[in-house]
């Protein structure tokens, strides 16, 4: 069979546009939810900025959660809300490749700060002693940095290898945005490999910091549990030193 190799300066977007008769509906439903999403992050950003009560690491970890995921967001649906609107969904290929950068990116850095407020969590339950020496400022914003450094240093790999293959007509993307997979089904020769080699980055990053998380929730659980019996063994001790020093002395013999 032959294929159509001529250069491509854009994909379209197919999307919703399978479904003309609701998409004002849906765009007025995903604007409504995008509002309140948007809202909500902007909110907890605003109130972990100005209290000074919520310097904590805690909160400004929550605060750059918040504005990662702002900016996942703003990635994709303003575009895709902009298509619902508009019959030709149009995107290029350069901007289809910034999209999937930032939105492969941010994604990675949201599982990542996920990661480390897990770990903020472990430090302040399993060594509460350390903990105010451990998280300082300093090391906030270190942890902050290194996740969205890691996060776009896998995303530009991906992208990397998504984008330097060539990709044939039909240029249609089976989706409402440059889903890696859908472009990578565009390619003019075979990319089963490349979708196996970024498919396997991205199923590693998620289960690895999946396991992270749940192995320190598993930590503070156990902590947790410690608690009763800790506190159980104080009481004890405590009431054999009240009844030692209450039991009179021997009377000594002659």
């Amino acid at each position: 069979m032959m294929v159509n190799k001529t250069i491509l300066k854009e994909f379209i977007l197919v999307g919703f546009s399978v479904y003309p008769h609701v998409q004002t509906c849906l765009f007025v439903v995903f604007l409504c939810l995008y509002m309140v999403t948007l809202a909500g992050n902007l909110t907890i950003m605003s109130l972990t900025w100005v209290d000074r009560s919520l310097h904590t690491p805690m909160y400004f970890f929550l605060g750059a959660l918040s504005f990662s995921e702002t900016c996942y967001t703003l990635t994709i649906i303003p575009k895709m809300l902009l298509d619902l609107l508009d019959k030709d969904s149009h995107i290029s290929v350069t901007g289809c490749g910034l999209q999937m950068c930032f939105f492969l990116g941010l994604g990675g850095t949201h599982c990542i700060l996920l990661t480390v407020m897990g770990y903020d969590r472990f430090l302040a339950i399993c060594n509460p002693l350390r903990y105010p020496l451990l998280m300082t400022n300093v090391a906030c914003g270190q942890l902050v940095a290194s996740a969205w450094i890691g996060g776009f240093f896998i995303s530009l790999i991906e992208t990397s290898l998504i984008f330097r293959v060539s990709f044939c007509i039909p240029n249609l993307i089976r989706h409402f945005f440059c889903h890696m997979r859908a472009v990578l089904r565009l390619s003019c020769t075979d990319s089963n490999f490349t979708e196996f080699i970024v498919t396997l980055m991205s199923v590693s990053g998620l289960l690895g910091t999946f396991l992270l998380i749940l192995l320190t929730y598993v930590f503070i659980l156990s902590s947790v549990l410690k608690i009763p019996s800790v506190q159980a063994t104080i009481v004890r001790n405590t009431e054999n030193s009240l009844l030692a020093l209450h039991v009179p002395a021997a009377p000594k013999t002659k």
